[in-house]
């Protein structure tokens, strides 16, 4: 069986041909239709169409409350994708392009894969902490996903970082442990112009390179992460969390991209204490490993030793393993189509 998958997220639409062995073809990426639902489904459509003749059907996940049974958008998502919100996307994309669809929220398609394949397989609590435009996230307890009854579990990034300043939205999770608010760091720390060209591939490039003012922000951004997922650890007693995200095009030595390889995992170590962020990361997106020495964001050793210095545990944490190559869907056992 191959799948026809599609990762959306606020900037961009990733998109491949994926069989049962978890092989990928034909991938690539475009941005992420900002204007209209029709738009953003015809985008869809044209990138399937020509693999109809070969695929089963689409495997779908987006950003938001997804309600996985029926199709539907409840609510929430990034900014650029507000028009699905309240409609059926995946039965509309079903008739568009007459075949099966299966629509998932994007950090619980990572945890089923992860659950299935990956970093979580066999653990009993577990989470993925999916950075990029926001911050999506997916939670496995007692061995299963949970999603919740407004399909909102998981949803790190409506999270408030300071209970003083309620509704200042900049101090939530979806902004202070994002790209978003990465690259917004780096712009002023830098005083670049609001114009000036700036995406995660160019911020890493300077961060690799042992720029002061990129390794400032990226220290920045690995003690709001690290804060998060301590937090979680504490409430929900986790074993493994597992990292992705997405920064920039595939090939760019930075966070993996859900949908591809290289997510890396975050251990409580034998002393159940929260333990260093683990792995070796995927450079290419398709399930080879990268030389990045240290977990969710990689590169040159600076980078990350910036890491590991910062999102190291307690002493005496133990337990390294190495990143595994999974994707955001398996290509097996999908639970629903329409």
């Amino acid at each position: 069986m191959k799948v026809m998958v599609f990762d959306v997220g606020g900037t961009e639409i990733k998109y491949s041909v994926m069989d049962e062995q978890l092989n990928r073809t034909d991938a690539g990426s475009v941005p992420t239709p900002g204007d209209t639902q029709e738009h953003f489904l015809a985008t869809l459509e044209a990138l399937y169409r020509p693999h109809a003749a070969e695929v089963d059907g689409i495997a779908l996940s987006l950003p938001g409350f997804i309600d996985a049974e029926h199709g539907v958008v409840r609510g929430g998502g990034a900014p650029s994708l507000l028009y699905n919100i309240g409609t059926p996307v995946g039965p509309r994309l079903a008739q568009r392009c007459g075949c099966r669809v299966f629509l998932e929220n994007d950090g619980k398609a990572a945890a089923i894969a992860e659950l299935q394949q990956g970093a979580l397989k066999g653990c009993t609590n577990g989470a993925v902490f999916v950075i990029g435009t926001g911050v999506g996230g997916g939670l496995v307890i007692n061995g299963q996903l949970v999603r919740g009854i407004h399909c909102t579990a998981g949803e790190y990034s409506y999270l408030h970082t300071n209970a003083d300043d309620w509704r200042n939205g900049d101090k939530t999770v979806a902004l202070q442990c994002s790209v978003t608010n990465l690259l917004r760091w780096y712009r002023a720390r830098k005083n670049l112009p609001e114009d000036a060209p700036l995406n995660g591939r160019i911020f890493f490039e300077a961060a690799n390179a042992g720029e002061p003012e990129a390794l400032e922000v990226l220290h920045r951004l690995c003690k709001a992460v690290d804060v998060q997922i301590y937090n979680l650890t504490v409430l929900l007693d986790l074993e493994v969390v597992a990292i992705g995200g997405g920064t920039g095009q595939p090939g760019s030595s930075e966070f993996g991209f859900v949908g591809g390889a290289g997510v890396q995992h975050y251990g409580t170590g034998q002393h159940g204490d929260v333990g260093h962020l683990l792995g070796s990361l995927s450079h290419d997106g398709a399930g080879t490993d990268g030389q990045g020495q240290v977990g969710a964001i990689v590169g040159g050793d600076q980078v990350g030793d910036a890491v590991q210095q910062r999102l190291a545990g307690a002493d005496g944490c133990k337990g390294f393993e190495s990143g595994h190559g999974v994707t955001c869907f398996s290509g097996q056992g999908l639970p629903a189509f329409f």
